[in-house]
C-alpha cells in the first residue's frame, strides 16, 4: 500500500499555539512508504486512489488522504495502523487511533 496525505487538519491547530521556531511541518503531500515507485507517486499526486482519514479517540479528524493498493490484494485491511500509516502517524506524536475509508459515500471504520 502507498498513501498520500491530502489534507493536514491538525498541524495548523497545533502551530497556532506553538512559538515560532517550534512549529510542526504540515504533512500535506507526504507520500509513504519511502520506496514508493515514481509511477505510483504520480498516480497519487494526480488524484488516484481510495480516500481515507485518520482520527483520534475523540473522533476528531487529523488527516485525510488517498491510498493505492500496490500489492494487488484488493483488501482494505492492508490500510492499517499496523502498516505504513501507523508508524508514520505515531512518528508525528499526535495519537491517531482510528482509520476510516470512504465507501459508497459513507465513512467506514477499520479499527
Amino acid at each position: 500500500m502507498a498513501f498520500i496525505i491530502t489534507r493536514d487538519i491538525l498541524t495548523p491547530q497545533v502551530n497556532a499555539v506553538l512559538s515560532e521556531g517550534n512549529q510542526v511541518t504540515d504533512a500535506t503531500g507526504w507520500i509513504s512508504p519511502s520506496d514508493t515507485s515514481e509511477a505510483v507517486k504520480r498516480r497519487l499526486t494526480g488524484g488516484a486512489g481510495e480516500t481515507f482519514r485518520l482520527l483520534d479517540d475523540d473522533d476528531e479528524v487529523y488527516y485525510e488522504g488517498r491510498y493505492i493498493d500496490t500489492l494487488g490484494v484488493g483488501d482494505v485491511d492492508e490500510l492499517s495502523l499496523d502498516g505504513d500509516l501507523g508508524p508514520w502517524a505515531w512518528s508525528r506524536g499526535e495519537g491517531t487511533t482510528q482509520i476510516q475509508y470512504l465507501r459508497d459515500g459513507a465513512w467506514v471504520g477499520l479499527i
